[in-house]
């Protein structure tokens, strides 16, 4: 999770939310309109809220303000070992229509869940997230 101060980009798990109000100890956080992915797997999309002591809101600043979110039930490294998997498995690019887009899309090992990812001009992923049917 990136946070500037007004806003944030990323968070893909609630490990996230966890780990920045750990570091910011007056800090909490509120995920608004969870809605859960159909197939039972437990992806979800919310709209992570950070409360800061002083009453101001940091809100994600892309995607409409909202997370798709992997299971509450993965730790850190089973979230690591699934998009590993996702990306050595890729099946291309997500959208073939945009052929300079670095998207691409794989499945965790189950085959249960859509993981995105996208590549630097480096060759590192830059982010990755699930995908809430």
């Amino acid at each position: 999770m990136n946070s500037n101060g007004k806003g944030f980009k990323g968070c893909h798990s609630k490990i996230a939310l966890d780990d920045y109000t750990k570091n910011n100890p007056t800090a909490r956080y509120e995920l608004k309109n969870k809605v859960m992915d159909s197939s039972g797997n437990g992806v979800y999309e919310a709209e992570p809220i950070i409360k800061l002591e002083n009453g101001t809101e940091l809100r994600k600043t892309n995607n409409r303000g909202k997370s798709t979110f992997f299971p509450d039930d993965w730790d850190e490294a089973r979230i690591l070992e699934e998009v590993e998997h996702a990306i050595n498995n890729n099946h291309g690019k997500f959208n073939l229509n945009k052929p300079n887009s670095n998207e691409y899309f794989g499945l965790s090992r189950d085959g249960k869940i859509e993981i995105h990812f996208f590549y630097n001009q480096d060759g590192t992923i830059g982010s990755y997230y699930p995908i809430k049917n």
